[in-house]
């Protein structure tokens, strides 16, 4: 079942992804940066970009992955159709007999 709400917003929008410990020393896993989330989706992200506490520390923004998962099967879906198609084009032109 396509979910046609996202269609299309992640191949408009890629997502740049960076390795955590680019973030964070120590940490192993690969995030997407929320604020570039926040352009495409801005109700998964809370907090403001580049903002700092009191003392100057950064407070970053927070990104609910857990949603970002049903764009994501909506993107992979899309894919997959997309594909289908084209496949079916190709068979198409290859089962054609050649002029000449």
């Amino acid at each position: 079942m396509a979910l046609p709400v996202y269609d299309g917003a992640m191949k408009e929008n890629p997502l740049a992804m960076v390795p955590d410990n680019a973030i964070q020393e120590g940490t192993e896993q690969l995030l997407v940066l929320a604020h570039e989330v926040a352009d495409v989706f801005p109700w998964l992200v809370t907090g403001e970009k580049d903002a700092e506490d009191d003392d100057g520390d950064p407070v970053w923004q927070q990104l609910d992955y857990m949603k970002l998962t049903v764009p994501l099967i909506a993107a992979i879906q899309e894919l997959k159709r997309k594909q289908d198609d084209l496949e079916a084009r190709l068979s198409a032109l290859e089962s054609k007999p050649e002029a000449g």
